[in-house]
């Protein structure tokens, strides 16, 4: 005998939801018990005090399969480790592959200051892709034990955040190709102007960023040949690292911290690839938090 309880095609023994006929499997960025690290340096297009700890958090990314492999459901775990800027700065991101009449319904959003329009599925409105801000303020979901920074001076203590629960239920199932990791769009906008966006290194902006800020200070983001975000050196303003990241401490530049992050960014992202890792020779532990 061979067991399918639910009758879904698709074995007990692989099936991770066998009595449910709609669903089969999980898939997850960048593991199920593991989690990975967005930081951004706000005062862009300036280049700021490079700290790269003005807004850190976790995320984990888990897509739910139906027995055919396509995916209806996605779920973004969201915690803020660190708060170091004195901006109050939204957190969102694009699936840039899809739009908004794809997502069926989007919950556990913290939307309190009135900043942002909604469509009835949740999504912000006037995008032309779909995007979903988590918070308009990481203040309602941290709680701070003194002094103004949140998490970035040791001598302030350290003080703790909720975890977010970001789901999303599509229309339709939709390809995993379309939501792979490089098809996910963080971004900050930062304090409280929406068009202010700062994403990752050479990641589009979304259909409401302020793009007459493109190339003013020390941005050299080209529309023209999709540049992004990126100085005259390559530097960005937002990282992505694949794991739980020890960022810099308050006014200590990451390059002060990390001693291969400058030559990984000159390199084109070639050499030093793990230059955020626990290796001897990688750290400079004083000058993290």
């Amino acid at each position: 005998t061979v067991a399918d309880a639910d009758s879904d095609g698709i074995l007990d023994a692989y099936d991770e939801y066998p009595n449910d006929a709609t669903r089969a499997f999980n898939t997850y960025y960048p593991a199920a018990n593991s989690v990975a690290t967005i930081a951004f340096e706000d005062l862009w297009p300036t280049l700021g005090d490079y700290d790269f700890n003005d807004l850190a958090v976790n995320f984990n990314i888990q897509q739910v399969q139906d027995p055919n492999g396509q995916v209806i459901e996605y779920k973004v775990k969201v915690k803020v480790k660190a708060v170091g800027g004195s901006f109050e700065n939204g957190l969102g991101f694009q699936l840039d592959e899809l739009v908004p009449a794809d997502i069926s319904t989007v919950t556990g959003q913290s939307l309190v200051k009135n900043l942002i329009s909604r469509n009835a599925n949740n999504t912000e409105a006037g995008q032309n892709k779909a995007v979903i801000i988590c918070f308009d303020s990481p203040e309602p979901v941290i709680t701070r034990v003194g002094g103004s920074m949140f998490n970035t001076i040791k001598t302030n203590g350290m003080g703790t955040s909720d975890t977010m629960y970001i789901n999303i239920t599509f229309a339709n199932p939709i390809a995993p190709a379309k939501l792979t990791i490089a098809k996910f769009n963080p971004f900050i906008f930062t304090k409280q102007r929406r068009g202010y966006e700062i994403h990752l290194p050479n990641f589009i902006p979304t259909t409401l960023a302020n793009t007459s800020l493109f190339g003013t200070f020390a941005d050299r983001s080209n529309i023209s040949n999709g540049t992004y975000y990126k100085n005259a050196n390559g530097l960005p303003w937002a990282m992505l690292i694949p794991e739980d990241f020890d960022y810099a401490k308050e006014k200590s530049p990451i390059t002060s911290a990390y001693n291969f992050f400058d030559d990984w960014v000159l390199s084109g992202g070639s050499n030093y690839t793990n230059w955020f890792g626990n290796i001897g020779g990688n750290k400079n532990t004083d000058n993290i938090y």
